[in-house]
């Protein structure tokens, strides 16, 4: 009994391995020139417009505008200007900035326990876990950014 079971998963085993070393069809390649990958279209300046880039001529490279910021574009893709950012009347906002220099949006970020620390994201930062109403951003209209090289919060 015990010779047919090992026999039999010998034999099983087998077949599964052989029928996996079969050779998978191969279908050969359409030659219409016509036909392009999805997703692989590019600009005159190769960015890759499938994935969202596009040409921004003063930074001289591709990006994604609403990942960064490209200033000959910013009305356009971010729907703000950052020349209009208000970082001196927050309101009753207590939260501060670390106000460490960056090159886009993209380099800051939000941290502390409560949220209201504006800070770079390379920088490790600590604080009370306290919570007052000063520290909730979305009250306040706020938003956390690279504005004037450092970043601060700003509406």
């Amino acid at each position: 009994m015990k010779k047919t079971l090992l026999l039999s998963t010998l034999i099983l085993s087998a077949v599964f391995i052989l029928a996996g070393c079969a050779k998978t069809p191969v279908i050969p390649p359409n030659n219409n020139t016509n036909d392009q990958l999805i997703g692989g279209q590019k600009d005159e300046h190769d960015c890759l417009t499938a994935a969202g880039y596009s040409w921004c001529p003063s930074q001289q490279k591709c990006m994604r505008m609403w990942e960064e910021y490209c200033p000959d574009y910013a009305d356009q893709y971010r729907g703000d200007n950052k020349a209009t950012r208000n970082t001196t009347n927050l309101g009753g906002f207590c939260g501060r900035s670390t106000k460490v220099e960056c090159q886009t949006d993209a380099d800051c970020k939000v941290g502390g326990c409560s949220g209201q620390i504006c800070h770079g994201k390379s920088e490790s930062i600590t604080s009370t876990c306290e919570w007052k109403d000063c520290y909730d951003e979305t009250k306040y209209n706020l938003s956390c950014g690279c504005v004037t090289g450092v970043c601060q919060w700003y509406k």
